[in-house]
């Protein structure tokens, strides 16, 4: 449905147009540039009847996703939830999974993901790459992506074998502000503060934060055992992580120059203290609320983050404990277990995520200046929204997205 006008200027109009939550204009139509960014929203009544009955928003961004491992849908379609399966016994059935695949079998997954994120109107993903595959092979019509390079060498007790090839990828990296423009951006990814060896952890602390350093994302408080480990040198995690370094996983990354800006995954299990070094690092927090439901855990604690003065950003994890890559999804969930409408569920898949990626002009808001990001709804009834959160029902359709103005998805017919 989007077009060219006779001038050959791109042009998208609906019926209404989702500006940011709090905002929503009546029929509309929005042009934009070559470089993508839009130029001009204005008024408009030539609709067909098609355009008059859908709605253009904001692409929605997921703020972790591991695209890489889209083979493991059974895993996730399986719903296990309400504890139905340990985290440690998950993981190696992940790690035995992975095993098994060749070349065909990542590259499907791969476009799985891809396909499934996009088609449920996701325009950018900060994405958690464990094998390379996606820096190598993510399709063309993909949303924006940083792809973080996931790190890991052991423990912060010892480094292993993996220690000089993850120091050799490290430097492959390339800094954001010193790339040409473009769609796919480096990031960084050290797997988790408790599995991390020292030398790997201080050569990525000197390689992110700031404007032009590497976006960089970790596994941080996932479970409880993890932060039994790191501060006591206790339970399960011992037998295998070695000795402990007796600090929280927030107070390590601190010291290794690490927390300045990250984005933190998880952080179901904070601990005394890490909530104000977060805040004082300018980290952020991610929450996956059907990967949370899968693995069946306490509940999140938002409104800690909150009160303190944490942004807290929405993403989906993998397919392997979520049965869908669909952030309409995610906010849904979000709203229902976290005691917050459906307007600030929207926001932190748009304008509160959007801050944290290197693109300045991906900003969550469909307005001048900003990227042309943005997804295409029909609503039961083709009526028109009267909020930003009535997108987030389950019964409205996505038939059309765009990134950077080109479009990425459209639905058949």
């Amino acid at each position: 449905m989007t077009e060219r006008t006779t001038d050959q200027r791109p042009v998208a109009r609906a019926g209404a147009v989702v500006v940011r939550a709090g905002q929503v204009l009546g029929p509309s139509e929005l042009r934009w540039d070559g470089r993508g960014v839009i130029t001009e929203v204005r008024p408009c009544e030539s609709l067909t009847d098609a355009e008059r009955r859908s709605v253009l928003s904001p692409g929605l961004v997921n703020a972790h996703a591991h695209l890489d491992l889209g083979g493991l849908a059974e895993l996730g379609e399986a719903g296990v939830g309400a504890g139905g399966e340990d985290f440690v016994s998950w993981v190696g059935r992940v790690i035995a999974a992975r095993a098994t695949w060749g070349q065909e079998e990542r590259r499907r997954g791969l476009s799985q993901s891809v396909e499934r994120a996009v088609a449920a109107g996701t325009t950018s993903v900060i994405d958690v790459d464990s094998t390379g595959w996606s820096r190598r092979e993510l399709p063309a019509a993909a949303p924006r992506v940083v792809r973080c390079r996931e790190l890991l060498d052991a423990s912060p007790a010892r480094s292993d074998s993996r220690s000089a090839e993850c120091l050799a990828q490290l430097e492959e990296l390339v800094d954001p502000g010193a790339a040409p423009a473009s769609l796919v951006v480096d990031g960084v990814s050290p797997h988790g503060a408790h599995t991390v060896g020292d030398p790997l952890l201080a050569a990525i602390g000197r390689r992110v934060g700031g404007a032009e350093g590497l976006l960089n994302t970790v596994h941080w408080a996932e479970t409880a055992e993890e932060v039994r480990w790191l501060l006591r040198g206790e339970g399960p995690f011992a037998s295998w992580l070695g000795p402990s370094p007796r600090c929280s996983g927030a107070e390590r990354l601190a010291r290794a120059g690490a927390l300045s800006g990250a984005v933190l995954v998880h952080g179901n299990h904070p601990t005394d203290g890490e909530l104000d070094l977060l805040r004082e690092h300018g980290a952020c927090v991610v929450h996956c609320p059907g990967s949370h439901l899968y693995f069946g855990r306490d509940p999140f604690p938002y409104a800690s983050y909150r009160d303190a003065g944490i942004p807290v950003l929405l993403g989906t994890d993998s397919l392997g404990s979520n049965a869908a890559l669909d952030m309409r999804r995610e906010a849904r969930l979000a709203a229902r277990t976290l005691g917050i409408g459906g307007e600030e569920a929207w926001r932190l898949v748009t304008e509160v995520a959007a801050a944290w990626l290197p693109w300045p002009e991906v900003t969550g808001r469909l307005e001048v200046g900003a990227a042309a990001d943005m997804v295409r709804h029909v609503l039961p009834g083709g009526a028109p929204p009267r909020q930003a959160a009535d997108l987030l029902g389950p019964l409205g359709r996505v038939t059309e997205v765009l990134v950077a103005g080109d479009v990425v998805h459209a639905e058949e017919g």
